[in-house]
This record gives C-alpha cells, sequence and structure tokens, in this order.
C-alpha cells in the first residue's frame, strides 16, 4: 500500500512539474510571437513618365514605368527623386506579370536628393495584392519592401532600417507609396 502512494506521488510530482514546464513554454511561445512595430516613414509621390509594355517573355509580361520625379516627405526625411544617370534606363519601376498568376512583382530603383543635398539610393522589392486582374491589367496596389543606400554622415542610419511600403496607382500615372518603418516589439 505504501509502494502504491509512493508511486501515485510520484507520478503527481511529475504531473506538476510537466504542466509547470509547458506552461512556461506556452509563455515563451506567445512572448516570441510579438508582432513587430510599424511607425509611418513617409509618404511618396512619384509621377510616371511612361509606361513602357515589353510584352510577353519566356519570364511573363514585362512593364516599365519610367520616372518623371516626385517627392518623398517624413517626420525624418525629405527630399525629391532625380533620374539616374544617362547611360541606364531612368528610375522607375520594372513590373513582371506571372501568367499563371497574374500577380505582378516589382523592381523599383531610385535615387533620392534630400533638401539639404545628400544622395540616397533605394531599391524595392514586392507583389501585387490584385489577385484578379487580367493579362497586361496593371495593379491599383502593390506591396513593396525598400533598401536605402547612402554614404551620407546625417543619413547613414536609413542603410540600417526595415521598411515596407503600400503602393497605389491613381490617376492614371500618379503612384503614392505610404511607408512604414519596422521596429522591434515592445517587451
Amino acid at each position: 500500500m505504501a509502494a502504491n502512494t509512493l508511486f501515485s506521488s510520484f507520478i503527481l510530482l511529475v504531473t506538476m512539474i510537466f504542466v509547470q514546464i509547458a506552461s512556461s513554454a506556452q509563455a515563451n511561445i506567445e512572448h516570441s510571437l510579438m508582432a513587430p512595430n510599424a511607425t509611418f516613414f513617409a509618404t511618396v509621390h512619384l509621377q510616371i513618365q511612361d509606361f513602357i509594355m515589353v510584352g510577353r517573355g519566356p519570364l511573363g509580361i514585362r512593364i516599365i514605368a519610367s520616372l518623371a520625379g516626385g517627392n518623398i516627405t517624413g517626420p525624418n526625411l525629405e527630399g525629391m527623386f532625380i533620374r539616374e544617370s544617362v547611360i541606364v534606363l531612368p528610375g522607375g519601376d520594372w513590373l513582371l506579370q506571372d501568367p499563371a498568376s497574374n500577380v505582378y512583382t516589382i523592381d523599383a530603383r531610385y535615387e533620392i536628393r534630400t533638401t539639404d543635398g545628400e544622395s540616397i539610393y533605394v531599391t524595392g522589392s514586392g507583389f501585387s495584392a490584385d489577385l484578379n486582374l487580367t493579362s497586361g491589367q496593371l495593379p491599383s496596389k502593390l506591396y513593396e519592401r525598400n533598401i536605402f543606400e547612402t554614404g551620407s554622415k546625417k543619413y547613414y542610419w536609413l542603410n540600417n532600417i526595415m521598411t515596407m511600403g503600400v503602393v497605389t496607382l491613381t490617376d492614371g500615372n500618379v503612384v503614392t507609396t505610404q511607408v512604414w518603418q519596422i521596429g522591434w516589439p515592445t517587451l
């Protein structure tokens, strides 16, 4: 009888330890699944000069949106977009539509000249949010991740941030992007 009581006590103790470990593990999982913070970074307005329909190729339907100009305004950054060197295509968006799903991927490249004369190179990549497009139809909304590169001491911090933009095409040739900086979760 004493052996049964001792065994029952042992099982109860092991069960309590297991419950404590499981509760602790669940708390750690919930803690590790915290969402990152997103804070407003800037609004970008781009004027598209032209949409060049390259057409269907081996990778899909290619469209080039060449940039005529634009501006960026935000709490820590103001400037205007300028064309890149005359040797290469002007800054803009290179869109590729997947013929199977009609979803677009984007490859964007720009230079920002800040109001205080600094130069910042921006690349963006992303995909369209419009899933019901027909072949060759331009998306009205895209999601984009941006990477900034600069040697400017004042804006060097841009090299080390993560941003995400919601891009909307409005009024035919105007692109507006709301850009959000992604930060660590608050613990």
